[in-house]
């Protein structure tokens, strides 16, 4: 979407999942660094709508890296970003994903992304630990980020 005023802004309620390589979460940590959070990709800050996915699906091809759960809200809180709907459509090749959202502007703070990973809820996708069920599906989009179990 090319104009600000086509995008879809998201509501305040609506979890964000970002993911989250493993470099970016501090040994012994439950949060992740905040370089996490920080982007130089000009469209804005790519996360996932949670009600539009799943945590399988948003970790299909990154089984080592996390999720980091936020609020719209939570986001909204730091100055004035906004959070708009960025689906990923009728690309050569690759499946649609429709839950595909941006944080507008760019987060480029290392004071904001500190704040932004403060916030989040750090969760794993629990088939790619030792023991768990291949495959086992966890939805938890109607769950507070604050809600969700911890397994890291």
């Amino acid at each position: 979407m090319s104009e600000d005023q086509d995008e879809e802004e998201l509501d305040r309620d609506e979890i964000l999942w970002r993911r989250i390589h493993p470099v970016f979460i501090p040994p012994g940590s439950d949060r992740p660094s905040s370089s996490a959070f920080q982007s130089r990709d000009e469209d804005g800050l790519l996360v996932t709508r949670a009600t539009l996915s799943s945590i399988n699906e948003a970790l299909a091809y990154y089984p080592l890296y996390s999720l980091a759960a936020l609020t719209v809200h939570q986001v909204q809180e730091e100055h004035e970003f906004r959070v708009v709907a960025a689906p990923l459509v009728n690309r050569p090749d690759q499946r649609d994903d429709l839950a595909h959202a941006l944080i507008k502007p760019t987060v480029t703070s290392k004071g904001t992304a500190r704040r932004l990973a403060k916030k989040c809820r750090l969760i794993t996708n629990q088939s790619a630990l030792p023991g768990s069920e291949e495959g086992k599906e966890m939805d938890h989009t109607d769950t507070p980020p604050d809600k969700y179990p911890r397994f890291t």
